[in-house]
């Protein structure tokens, strides 16, 4: 990941857009692909790397909201090189390579959702949504090819991340928890956070050391306490929820909105929940970018197909629900030689 990101600092922005397009940037796209080409083993072994069946990196999570995520700025670098090299190759017509190196980032953004963590969660989404965004960019430059669009739209039909929510939510709250005590006055709390019992909300230790820039005494106490009991209240939510935390995630949307930030306990703590309320918005963002994806390739191969652009999304036989709206589809419009598709959100 350190040699594939060494890679992409020498890949300025504007040599990115030469990829994305070479007409417009001859020379810089041919640097890229000579830049590429000179880091080919670098790119195999991250390629491997994403075939591999698990991911673990060691963290301390008893660093609370201090825990360190660096790695991931890495792998984000590292992923786009990847994609980079899957639109080099798809333009040079090598399709099935580049397919796998698409497939390959798709893998990625999967294997980091094995991490259980919200922002891991969070990142995931983030990798997932720019693979889907640049496979419309090699569906571009595969237009002509009827049978590689159909590879392309296989290949983006059948992903889809499985995110490990629910143990991402146990582990923002604890360490929203652990942010506001020192770890030796744990007590009971500890226990709490270990068990599966939360049936009612933990009492704060009557002695607490905290980071300094943190509240402290009977403010930091209250942060607690308030933190405890959203958790338990959304945990139990989650629990009911089954595999659709939407239930679980309105009732957190509503309890952060109603939290009173005259206080100041509440103030701090509704800063340590926020972060977990992102989730639902990313979530859908996500599935949508992969929704345009494969009705974009779709669509393409369409025309090729029958000499038409389809005359609704419905034709191409895919689930084009869109998910930033609420009962409604994806829109599309043939204008001209071409076509727009879009979410609402």
């Amino acid at each position: 990941v350190s040699a594939s990101q060494a890679l992409a600092l020498e890949l300025e922005m504007d040599q990115f857009d030469a990829v994305e397009n070479p007409a417009a940037f001859p020379e810089t796209y041919d640097e890229v692909k000579r830049l590429v080409a000179e880091k080919q083993e670098v790119l195999d072994d991250l390629k491997a790397s994403a075939q591999l069946p698990h991911f673990f990196i060691d963290r301390n999570y008893d660093d609370g909201i201090y825990t360190s995520f660096e790695s991931y700025a890495e792998l984000k670098m590292a992923q786009k090189v990847l994609l980079v090299r899957a639109q080099i190759r798809a333009r040079e017509g090598e399709v099935d390579l580049a397919l796998e190196d698409l497939d390959d980032s798709f893998a990625m953004a999967s294997h980091i959702t094995a991490d259980p963590a919200l922002i891991s969660q969070l990142v995931a989404i983030a990798l997932d949504s720019v693979a889907n965004r640049m496979a419309q960019y090699i569906a571009f430059s595969l237009q002509g090819d009827p049978e590689s669009l159909k590879k392309l739209e296989l290949v983006l039909d059948g992903q889809e991340l499985e995110f490990n929510f629910r143990q991402a939510a146990h582990l923002e709250f604890y360490a929203a928890l652990v942010t506001t005590r020192n770890l030796k006055h744990m007590g009971g709390l500890w226990k709490f956070l270990k068990s599966d019992m939360f049936e009612t909300p933990p009492q704060p230790p009557a002695s607490l050391v905290v980071k300094s820039g943190l509240p402290s005494g009977q403010v930091e106490r209250a942060s607690m306490a308030f933190v405890a009991e959203i958790y338990t209240g959304f945990i139990k939510e989650l629990n009911s929820a089954g595999d659709n935390p939407d239930k679980a995630l309105d009732w957190l949307e509503s309890k952060i909105s109603s939290i009173d930030e005259n206080k100041i306990s509440n103030k701090f703590a509704r800063k340590m929940i926020m972060p977990i309320g992102m989730y639902r918005s990313s979530i859908k963002r996500s599935e949508a970018y992969r929704k345009l994806a494969v009705c974009y390739a779709a669509a393409l191969h369409h025309r090729v197909a029958n000499g038409s652009f389809p005359s609704s999304l419905e034709e191409l036989g895919h689930d084009v629900a869109d998910p930033m709206g609420q009962g409604v589809n994806l829109r599309y419009a043939i204008s001209g030689d071409g076509f727009k598709i879009w979410s609402v959100g």
